[in-house]
């Protein structure tokens, strides 16, 4: 459901745009797309290194990112920095970006700086810095209307629910049940049948998930091929499968196992050890679900099931809270869960956890360079859809 909160103050328009761009920026600048009075989304950059040549390409790349939205008219810019002086920090990225606004046809509702100390306005550089307490009233202002998030940052993930000590020597003796690891076609099917439940709209009403399912989707996602089906069915289900050569198989989702932004396994020892044999032989279709699948994993198709992703990053953001140092592949999925809802500034925060775990982590390293290209997923320029 969509939530609907007024902004026609400076100080409400700060207090929502954490939340737009799902964390707290830092030495950042936010760029607010706007259609009409309706935001259509936020984009976050890091404040270049100097203020010459990179502020300008990098107001150009957020000005013409944003005109890939659909019906976008106007803009709203906010600067984040502790150093500096007041409404100094960030002026010539603000200027080449007003250049690039004027340019794209765009009008500029607001540009703002936010300050270690106070908050004010690039268009009034004479007025006194304003205090930070005012943006909290807004907040707070906010609140008590719609039902906002508690948090914009990961600050921490998700805690376990039951007795920590009760939960996790049930977790860890679940865990031995993996060890050998079962059959990859046995593994899929018990990967689709966790999942699916777990992602049932009323799933929320039936927690914490047990040991022996939170010790199965953990162990499983150290394979690279589960961990891609992880992905795909956590945000797709098998919607986006309908009218692929294997949507109505029982190995639907598993002809994308080797589909990943670099392939680690050969597709045709995937194919042939995960799907029936008719379908590995059946090149033209396997290659066919191979591309869907390459795809969907760099958001080109289908917008995901809004509900379901939700659902998914509570579901993973709870298993990597559980799984502690064996967490690599459950964050991974989880930054791709939260990058496929445009929140590219959250999935880093993600990647940087699985990265401080396993810093070689292949799937981690590909998504960060994904994120530095700043590459979106399509449907995040689409939100109507």
């Amino acid at each position: 459901m969509e939530t609907i909160v007024k902004a026609s103050r400076p100080e409400q328009l700060l207090a929502i745009v954490p939340i737009l761009v799902g964390v707290q920026p830092v030495e950042s600048a936010v760029f607010v797309a706007f259609r009409g009075k309706r935001s259509q989304g936020a984009l976050r950059i890091s404040l270049p290194p100097d203020e010459h040549e990179p502020a300008s390409a990098a107001a150009a790349w957020a000005i013409g990112t944003l005109c890939k939205v659909r019906e976008v008219d106007s803009v709203a810019l906010v600067v984040y920095s502790s150093t500096g002086s007041a409404g100094e920090s960030g002026s010539q990225l603000v200027a080449a970006a007003l250049h690039a606004a004027d340019r794209a046809g765009f009008g500029v509702r607001e540009a703002l700086w936010v300050g270690a100390e106070g908050w004010g306005s690039y268009f009034e550089p004479e007025s006194a810095p304003r205090p930070l307490a005012l943006i909290d009233e807004a907040l707070r202002e906010h609140r008590a209307e719609a039902d906002l998030p508690d948090s914009p940052s990961i600050t921490s993930l998700a805690e376990v629910r039951l007795p920590p000590a009760a939960y996790l020597a049930a977790f860890d003796g679940a865990l031995d049940r993996f060890d050998p690891p079962p059959s990859l076609e046995r593994a899929c099917d018990e990967v689709l049948r966790i999942l699916d439940e777990h992602l049932q709209p009323d799933a929320g009403q039936r927690e914490p998930m047990p040991a022996e399912h939170a010790a199965a989707l953990v162990a499983l996602s150290h394979s690279p091929v589960l961990r891609d089906v992880m992905m795909l069915h956590s945000a797709f289900g098998n919607s986006a499968f309908g009218n692929s050569a294997f949507g109505n198989s029982a190995f639907g989702n598993s002809a994308f196992v080797g589909s990943r932004l670099a392939s680690e396994v050969h597709s045709r020892d995937i194919a042939r050890s995960v799907l029936p044999t008719s379908h590995a032989e059946d090149s033209a279709a396997y290659a066919e679900a191979l591309e869907l699948a390459s795809r969907l994993l760099i958001g080109e198709g289908p917008r995901p099931d809004r509900a379901r992703l939700g659902r998914a990053i509570e579901v993973f953001s709870w298993l990597a809270g559980a799984a502690k140092e064996l967490a690599a592949p459950a964050l991974t999925v989880l930054a791709w869960l939260h990058w496929t809802c445009g929140l590219g500034s959250v999935a880093g925060e993600v990647l940087d956890r699985a990265r401080e775990l396993e810093p070689d982590y292949g799937m981690a390293q590909l998504l960060e360079q994904v994120l530095r290209s700043g590459k979106l997923p399509e449907w995040a320029f689409n939100p109507d859809a």
